[in-house]
């Protein structure tokens, strides 16, 4: 299998077959109609109750903002323990805060303040949770199940986006606003007690890292994987023009059709209606597509539809075109999660996963803003066409700057520590220099290079800093590699639990070219003591000395 979703048809609905997958899947799904309900109902508190604009708009930063603060954090937190044991806390963070909220609306006690720091919480404790949950993903339906699993994930969002707002404004014209909220904890608890009910596999979990070197962790891996790299930046050059028709929709309905807001409500319902349908109609054609061509036909397709925006005022029109781009959305961005959840091995899974969601949520805040700039100046409609033909070019220019094919066998973790693990309560603290030696006879020298550069990749991104390769001064046929890493036991985590079946392929072709196995040595940096040894025998010895 060359990539997610490219090879033997599978079923869409497939994963929902797995009892823990649904029972999972529609906690999750509840989970995001809670906040859909949350968002719609706060903004509405606020607007009856007189708050300016930048108030009202304040919800939406209050849900988003603590992605951007916690989305890795919180990776380096799920890569260490049990899922469960942070999704549960997560959903009962948000039935408390909904709770906390219902009382804020009623008594009017902390009043704006109040509503906002409530939504604060929700929204912290939700991105926390998200990326807990799509980390999980794969190790509920397995490698194969993967794309049909995304897909559902995705649909499982615009679901949330369709239903959410709906709901809260039903709700909204048949009881008090506090009440919403004691509905809204309601669902979130339903969650936690989905998530609590399951019982996981039991999984290789890492020792607990220092937040710094696990983030660094994780960054390093991505910036190291090809396949990674390319992906987001595949990624980014579909959401920044993609983010246009979210951000000014509002503007199109308004200004372009002249709709009200119940206008504009069917017309954000047709993306979301269009991603749902996407989803279904879509599972068939990926088993037969690779990434690259769903990446292409995508862009093509959203292109096409933002232009048509620009071109068209006639309103079924414009409903159908938005349709058609809400489906190449869901197409575009449950591949792409679909492509890093295999791709990632289980170390770094949910740090990875953080970052792919980092980049799209960044790319979509940024491009609203830039696409609102655009607007100002030139005008609406010029901004359509502009972020369209940013599309289509993109979806043109696929076949040169595509996606990398990934296995996810190539993700499964092996060791490759086979000596008698040392003791490290001796060695300090300090960084290790690794150096291993080969020998290689000069008809394989140019092989070797390259084989060692890929080698020099996959140390990097198991956690290897300052990686090179020197020639021996004197002979002439031997090569040494030399890294360093922070710690002796860094070093033994990363040999047993870091590896994977591809690094372990490229480590054993540099072997393979040598005439002898490698000789290691490992230098343990000088304790404190010793250093400190060093220092005074420099200073009796005075500068002559020296």
């Amino acid at each position: 299998m060359n990539d997610p979703g490219h090879g033997p048809a599978v079923s869409l609905w497939a994963p929902l077959r797995l009892v823990a997958f649904r029972a999972l899947w529609a906690a999750q799904t509840a989970s995001n109609i809670a906040i859909w309900v949350h968002t719609v109902s706060a903004q509405w508190v606020l607007t009856e109750g007189g708050s300016p604009t930048t108030v009202v708009a304040a919800v939406q930063t209050a849900i988003t903002l603590p992605f951007f603060l916690l989305a890795l954090p919180a990776g380096v937190l799920v890569d260490a323990t049990d899922r469960r044991r942070v999704l549960v806390p997560m959903q009962v963070a948000i039935a408390l805060g909904s709770l906390a909220l219902a009382v804020v609306v009623a008594t009017d006690f902390w009043g704006t303040a109040g509503l906002l720091g409530g939504t604060l919480v929700t929204g912290s404790a939700s991105a926390v949770g998200v990326v807990a949950w799509q980390s999980l993903i794969p190790d509920l339906v397995g490698r194969r199940l993967v794309p049909s699993a995304a897909t559902l994930d995705g649909m499982s969002f615009n679901a949330g986006r369709i239903a959410g707002p709906a709901l809260g404004g039903l709700l909204l014209s048949i009881i008090a606003p506090q009440w919403i909220f004691v509905v809204n904890a309601g669902l979130s608890a339903a969650a936690a007690l989905a998530f609590w009910r399951w019982t996981p596999r039991r999984a290789v979990l890492l020792g607990r890292e220092p937040l710094r070197s696990a983030l660094l962790a994780g960054v390093q891996y991505v910036r190291h994987s090809p396949p990674m790299r390319r992906l987001l930046v595949r990624l980014l050059l579909w959401t920044l023009p993609a983010s246009l028709i979210w951000a000014l929709l509002p503007l199109v309905a308004h200004d372009r059709l002249g709709l009200e807001a119940s206008g504009f409500g069917l017309l954000f319902s047709s993306l979301g209606v269009g991603a749902v349908i996407g989803g279904v109609s879509l599972q068939p054609l990926r088993a037969r597509l690779s990434a690259d061509t769903v990446l292409a036909g995508a862009s093509l397709t959203y292109g096409v539809a933002t232009i048509t925006l620009a071109a068209v005022t006639a309103v079924p029109v414009v409903a159908v075109a938005l349709a058609f781009a809400g489906a190449a959305w869901i197409a575009v961005l449950s591949m792409v999660m679909a492509i890093a959840q295999v791709a990632l091995p289980p170390w770094v899974r949910a740090r990875g996963l953080a970052i792919v969601l980092l980049v799209h949520q960044g790319a979509q805040a940024g491009g609203s803003l830039l696409w609102g700039g655009v607007g100002d100046l030139a005008g609406v409609p010029w901004a359509l066409v502009a972020a369209g033909a940013m599309l289509v070019l993109g979806g043109l220019t696929v076949p040169w700057f595509g996606l990398r094919p990934v296995d996810g066998r190539d993700a499964q973790p092996v060791s490759m520590w086979n000596e008698p693990v040392p003791s490290t309560d001796s060695v300090g603290e300090g960084p290790l220099l690794v150096l291993v030696e080969y020998d290689v006879p000069p008809h394989a020298r140019e092989r070797f290079l390259a084989a060692v550069a890929r080698l020099g990749r996959s140390r990097r991104r198991i956690g290897a800093q300052r990686w090179q390769i020197y020639r021996h001064s004197t002979i002439a046929d031997r090569y040494v590699e030399a890294f360093t890493v922070a710690s002796l036991a860094d070093h033994i985590q990363q040999e047993h639990l870091r590896w994977t079946r591809a690094d372990k392929r490229a480590r054993e072709e540099v072997e393979s070219l040598a005439l002898a196995p490698p000789k290691i040595q490992r230098l343990v940096a000088a304790t404190a003591t010793d250093r400190q040894a060093v220092s005074e025998s420099l200073d009796r010895a005075g500068p002559l000395g020296r």
